[in-house]
């Protein structure tokens, strides 16, 4: 925000001629409200923000070991956000008489599955041309990992997944991620409740279906007393495809990246 507050005011302080307009958008409740967000503000304020291009924060700025930018990447897609839900059942009881159906004991083996389960890699056409611009620009043998993640051999992939997710954000961009942010599990010191819940949020790659994530983990957790479903059962896959990049906004993009850092590459 503090870096595209203080390029407009430096268009609105040089008096820079400009053949569009500029429009600067500051949003609250950023992906977990319900308002003041940016589908808030385009269903009551719609002609304040309507636009040909819109530009976010995404894409990463990527230098080699010798401090030199190497790629440039600029964002043309973004995961969604669902939630998921895992609901354990057992007995409510008191505490002084338990039971082996106990709802928190069943839930913890439940997240303990998940603990120990990755999705399967999903690329899809702009992430593969970035990881192959990273096999370009990285020496080996990250360069070969790189590579062979785009390929077809189900055991280089594997192999290539285990080196690069060592690296936390290229390990969430190459597939659905799910993480556990919420818990709901007793009300009292000395009750055993019938049930625990926790919330996993789970980003999506493009074009993923909820309900194939749900039935997913339902088959890692792989219990009859624990419950998998989506918070918001009527969520669908996103219906935003990638940007292109046959834009003047890209195609500046590119060219800005070029100039600014020479040799690099610059890749969606």
């Amino acid at each position: 925000m503090a870096v595209f507050a203080q390029a407009v005011m430096t268009l609105a302080e040089k008096k820079v001629p400009l053949s569009r307009d500029v429009i600067f958008l500051a949003e609250a409740d950023e992906e977990g409200g319900l308002r003041y967000n940016t589908s808030w503000l385009a269903q009551n304020h719609w002609p304040k923000i309507d636009c040909e291009f819109a530009l976010n924060e995404g894409g990463w700025i990527i230098k080699g070991q010798d401090g030199r930018v190497q790629t440039v990447s600029i964002s043309t897609a973004d995961k969604s956000s669902v939630a998921v839900l895992v609901t354990a059942r057992g007995t409510s009881t008191h505490s002084s008489m338990p039971r082996p159906d106990n709802a928190i004991f069943t839930l913890s083996r439940a997240l303990a599955k998940l603990a120990d389960y990755e999705t399967e890699v999903k690329l899809i056409p702009s992430t593969r041309r970035f990881f192959l611009t990273l096999a370009k620009t990285s020496d080996p043998p990250m360069s070969t990992y790189f590579r062979n993640l785009t390929g077809d051999d189900p055991a280089l992939v594997r192999q290539a997944d285990r080196e690069i997710s060592k690296d936390p954000l290229l390990h969430a961009i190459m597939r659905n991620t799910i993480a556990p942010v919420l818990m709901n599990a007793g009300f009292r010191g000395n009750v055993i409740l019938g049930s625990a819940e926790a919330t996993i949020n789970v980003r999506l790659i493009p074009g993923t279906d909820p309900t194939e994530i749900v039935r997913e983990l339902q088959r890692a957790i792989n219990d009859p007393l624990v419950e998998v479903r989506l918070a918001n059962p009527s969520a669908r896959p996103s219906a935003a495809p990638p940007s292109t990049e046959d834009t003047d906004l890209y195609r500046a993009l590119e060219k800005q990246a070029r100039l600014q850092f020479a040799g690099a590459e610059v890749t969606p």
